[in-house]
Parts: structure tokens; sequence; C-alpha cells
């Protein structure tokens, strides 16, 4: 057999299975979207292949079905390095995973880079202000800020 050939099967089956469970009335599945935390900047300079593979393994299963599927940061590790969520939805429901997501953002209150990812000027609000830190003390950082309605569904 060829190989696409096996490819294809294994596809069918992954597919399936996830059809089986949206028929079952589930709107999105939540996943871990890697096994461990992210890696601190600088920290692959020499990484391992396998090793940077192995850690998005979890994100495959949702391209191997055709899903649409998104990881959103939902928390920090003890060292302050993102840890995040994987949504798997419905087929062709982008717009119902991006709700999602945005909500387990919302939740989480993970609005802003973790400290050891901090790099580059300090972000600057629509009217000239310089955002605050989100880690206390008032000192202004770089952070991934979004004003208010953007980038939010019906914002």
């Amino acid at each position: 057999m060829p190989i696409t050939a096996a490819r294809s099967g294994v596809r069918s089956l992954i597919r399936r299975d996830f059809d089986q469970v949206f028929a079952a009335g589930i709107d999105a599945i939540l996943t871990p979207a890697t096994p461990s935390a992210a890696f601190p900047l600088g920290a692959l300079a020499d990484a391992d292949p396998i090793r940077m593979y192995l850690n998005d393994v979890f994100t495959v299963t949702a391209n191997l079905a055709g899903l649409p599927g998104i990881a959103v940061p939902a928390a920090l590790d003890s060292q302050g390095l993102p840890l995040a969520l994987q949504l798997i939805g419905r087929p062709w429901d982008e717009a119902g995973i991006l709700a999602i997501a945005d909500q387990i953002e919302r939740s989480a209150g993970f609005a802003a880079r973790p400290r050891s990812l901090v790099v580059g000027p300090p972000p600057v609000a629509a009217a000239g202000r310089v955002m605050p830190s989100p880690h206390g003390g008032g000192a202004p950082h770089a952070a991934a800020w979004r004003p208010d309605g953007a980038a939010r569904r019906g914002g």
C-alpha cells in the first residue's frame, strides 16, 4: 500500500472520531496545546529538532482531521512561562472557537506577556499613554496589549 493511501486512511479514522464527538452535541474540544510550558527566549538556539517536534505533537491531530484549532495562553507556570490550551472546533466553525478562545483568555486574565518574555520598548496606547506592567510596581514594559474591542468578535 502506498504511503499516501495509508496516511489518508489514518486521517479518515481521526476525522471519523471527531465527527462522532461533534455529532453527540459537543461544540469544541479542549486539550493541552503542548506537553510543557513555552520555552524561554533563546533556549532553543541549539535545540534538538526532535524535542521541538514533540512539543508540537498535541496540535497535529486537528491538522490531520482538517479541523479548526487554536492555542490559547491560559496560565503561567512557576517560572512565569506561558501554559496553553488548544481548542479544536467543529468543521468550518472558526468563529465558534475564536469566541470560546476569547472567553478563556478573559477568564484567565491573560493580557500580557510574562516577565521572562518582555523585550522591546513599552507599548503606547492610542492616546499616547504608556501601558503599565500587569505585574505590579507600575513599571511599563512591552506587552501583548489589545485595546478594548480590538480583535474581539462583535467588539
